[in-house]
């Protein structure tokens, strides 16, 4: 059996034998897949014919607007209220940075809050139980209901 190297010709070691190699891979590599563009059976092409594709939404269309008007409102409030919430925000961190301008009075010292005396507890004279209450007259009976009438 003959090298598939011996019909390519030798060269000084370096870019030409490497290149040498390359060639000789891609031959072997094509004759592999030598018959890989002949017709395809026939039997494939005598498939049935393929159904038309219907188109179908992804989503609906409130799904769609919901998100739409999600978005719009994200978008404002980052373009349009949070530069401005920063900036307040900043402003009042610098403002209190500085010092003050203005001939502002200083609170006076809050004096400590005395302590609470302390208070012995006072026992109450034990009072004796009182009398039974009186029971009350008895009430009148109240008159018997009417039997409503009956038809005959």
């Amino acid at each position: 059996m003959t090298e598939p190297s011996e019909g390519l010709p030798k060269t000084k070691v370096g870019e030409t034998e490497i290149t040498a190699r390359s060639a000789r891979s891609f031959e072997q590599l094509d004759s592999l897949n030598a018959n890989r563009f002949d017709e395809l059976p026939q039997a494939i092409h005598d498939s049935p014919e393929r159904v038309p594709y219907k188109k179908e939404r992804l989503f609906s269309r409130k799904v769609i607007i919901g998100w739409a008007a999600a978005t719009l409102i994200v978008w404002f409030a980052i373009t349009f209220i949070a530069p401005a919430v920063f900036e307040t925000v900043k402003q009042e961190i610098v403002s209190r940075m500085q010092a003050p301008t203005s001939n502002t009075a200083i609170p006076a010292p809050v004096e400590p809050v005395a302590p609470v005396p302390a208070v012995e507890p006072v026992l109450a004279p034990v009072a004796e139980p009182a009398s039974p209450a009186k029971p009350a007259p008895h009430a009148k009976p109240a008159p018997p209901a009417k039997a409503p009438a009956t038809r005959k």
